[in-house]
Parts: structure tokens; C-alpha cells; sequence
């Protein structure tokens, strides 16, 4: 595949952490990257997952930080792929790499 020789496109930011809380103003770099059980309903299913957030350590104000989200999903996907017998990502990922096939191969 050739790369885009489109001389307007741009690499996507990259997400920070912020360096202020917009809940309290503090300006100091108040975030901390913290590890929180929070309930999830996923197809008809209560959930209970623990994943990463940012915490203002002043405050106590909570949000996603960078990844963050990706990460809640993925907690939230494979607990309840436990709950019902299914297996994990990683589970499959790692069977599907023991057998020596592509992701590509695998799924078809």
C-alpha cells in the first residue's frame, strides 16, 4: 500500500493529561492516574470492572484520561465474556498466536 500523498493531512494530536482542574481551578498539575471500580451495564448485564482514571488530587474530581476509555471497554468486554463462558481478547489473541495464524487468516 502506498502512503497518501494527501500534502494536507496531519498526524492526529496525541491526548495529555491536563495540567488544571476544571473543577476546582487548580493549576499545579493536580491529576493523578488512579485505579476505579465502576459499574457497567454491557448488553443487558450489570458490570462491575476496575479501570484507570485521573483523580485531582485537591478536588477529587474524576475523568478519562488518554487511553482510558479504550481501557474501560476492553475491562468491560472481557468480564463479561467471563460471566457467560466466552473467552477473553487475550485469550484468543494467544490461542490464535500458538497456532501460528495472522489475525487477517483467523478471521475468515
Amino acid at each position: 500500500m502506498r502512503p497518501s500523498s494527501n500534502k494536507h493531512s496531519h498526524p492526529s494530536p496525541v491526548p495529555s493529561i491536563p495540567d488544571f482542574c476544571p473543577a476546582c481551578d487548580a493549576t499545579d498539575k493536580p491529576f493523578v492516574s488512579i485505579q476505579r471500580e465502576t459499574a457497567q451495564d454491557f448488553r443487558g448485564a450489570a458490570i462491575r470492572v476496575t479501570s484507570p482514571i485521573l483523580r485531582c488530587r485537591h478536588c477529587g474530581f474524576d475523568l478519562l484520561g488518554p487511553g482510558h476509555l479504550d481501557a474501560l471497554r476492553l475491562a468491560t468486554h472481557d468480564a463479561y465474556r467471563r460471566q457467560h463462558g466466552l473467552l477473553t481478547a487475550a485469550e484468543i489473541s494467544a490461542r490464535r498466536k500458538a497456532m501460528g495464524i495472522s489475525q487477517k487468516r483467523f478471521a475468515t
